[in-house]
């Protein structure tokens, strides 16, 4: 990737992750946010994965697949509003990933993109079904076979080798310094003028 990846660069600035948890009607307690693949795509049983996820008690962001449908939306906010410390999410993802203290997903564009924004990326499996391209077998993300392993996660006495992971990072996204667009318009502009 010799540009790095564009339509990071708006998210590539800190940001006050307090403030965007507030604005997302969250907590300042450590917010972990759940982002499947298509649930046809999801490796495990989704249901009793997010039940056990929204039991725990932490901060949980549910955010669909963009191509699921509305009805399965409607169908799992109405099966989690029993849960005051989850929220499911449709729309933008960025704004939700900046505000994470840890992304759980499996096989997606929001694991990369969580990587690329510096946020802790973990492949949850509590069912033991195995996960396609798998980044914890990259050695980039942490594997979540059992909920307590988020608690480890967040208190960063579970981890991973931040060398491979950066070494990944500049192999897999290039630059990742807000300029990728500008590099972008310079590579075109130079074939434009041969």
């Amino acid at each position: 990737s010799v540009t790095g990846v564009p339509h990071l660069d708006p998210w590539l600035k800190p940001v006050n992750k307090g403030e965007q948890k507030h604005l997302l009607g969250f907590s300042q307690q450590p917010l972990v946010s759940f982002c499947p693949p298509q649930l046809g795509r999801y490796e495990g049983d989704f249901g009793q994965t997010v039940d056990q996820l929204a039991e725990n008690g932490l901060n949980l962001a549910i955010r669909l697949h963009p191509f699921e449908s509305d009805d399965t939306v409607i169908h799992l906010r109405k099966l989690m509003m029993k849960y005051p410390n989850v929220r499911v999410f449709t729309g933008e993802t960025l704004n939700l990933i900046q505000a994470s203290d840890l992304v759980l997903s499996q096989h997606s564009t929001v694991a990369v993109e969580a990587i690329a924004l510096g946020i802790p990326l973990a492949e949850i499996d509590l069912q033991g079904a195995g996960v396609l391209e798998s980044l914890v077998e990259q050695g980039v993300a942490i594997q979540i076979d059992e909920v307590s392993k988020i608690q480890k996660v967040l208190s960063g006495e579970l981890g991973v080798d931040l060398a491979k992971l950066q070494d990944w990072k500049v192999s897999n996204l290039g630059p990742l310094d807000s300029k990728s667009a500008e590099r972008v318009l310079q590579v075109l502009d130079g074939l434009v003028a041969t």
